[in-house]
């Protein structure tokens, strides 16, 4: 069974979301139970080969759950895009 990588497309404050990803977002605070206020950073994660992209929102940054989420969709974090999402959630 293929996986797929999980690379850094960007993080953004939630309102200033690349229009690309906005259904993400919002799919992503629903399925959370999240009021998008539009200050927090969320990060885009684009899921290599294919057209799916998966938001994480950097206030509940938890890299073990995050990992889980990405292995139910047959998808990984790399370690070295791991190490970049924990850099940018402590800016």
């Amino acid at each position: 069974m293929q996986e797929y990588a999980a690379r850094l497309a960007g993080v953004f404050p939630a309102d200033k979301v690349p229009e690309p990803y906005q259904g993400f977002v919002t799919h992503r605070a629903f399925i959370e139970g999240r009021e998008i206020e539009g200050h927090e950073e969320v990060a885009v994660l684009a899921i290599s080969g294919t057209t799916s992209f998966f938001v994480v929102f950097m206030d509940s940054l938890d890299l073990e759950k995050l990992r889980e989420d990405l292995g139910r969709q047959r998808a990984f974090l790399p370690e070295e895009e791991a190490q970049t999402l924990v850099e940018a959630s402590r800016q």
